[in-house]
C-alpha cells in the first residue's frame, strides 16, 4: 500500500523555502509519495494561510490528517531537529 501525503510549501522565483525542501525529504525518507504543492506567488501563499489559518509554511497532510510543519513532522515520525 501506498503511503500518501501532501505538502503545501513555498517555492517562488526567488525564494525556495529551505524547511519545505526539509519536510519533503523527511516525507521521502519515510516512504511517503508526496503530492508536492508550490506556493508560486504572494497571493496564493496569503490565500493558503487565510484558508487554513497557519501564519507560516511548509504545511503537510498525511492521509488526510493535518500534521504541520516540518518540526510537527520530526515529532509525528518520533525525530529530533
Amino acid at each position: 500500500m501506498v503511503k500518501k501525503a501532501q505538502l503545501y510549501r513555498v517555492v517562488t522565483q526567488f525564494h525556495t523555502c529551505p524547511w519545505g525542501v526539509k519536510a519533503k525529504n523527511l516525507l521521502e525518507r519515510e516512504g511517503f509519495l508526496v503530492d508536492d504543492q508550490h506556493l508560486k506567488t504572494h497571493e496564493e501563499i496569503e490565500a493558503f494561510r487565510r484558508k487554513h489559518h497557519v501564519a507560516d509554511t511548509p504545511r503537510a497532510w498525511i492521509d488526510g490528517d493535518f500534521i504541520g510543519g516540518y518540526h510537527a513532522l520530526l515529532e509525528y515520525f518520533g525525530q529530533q531537529a
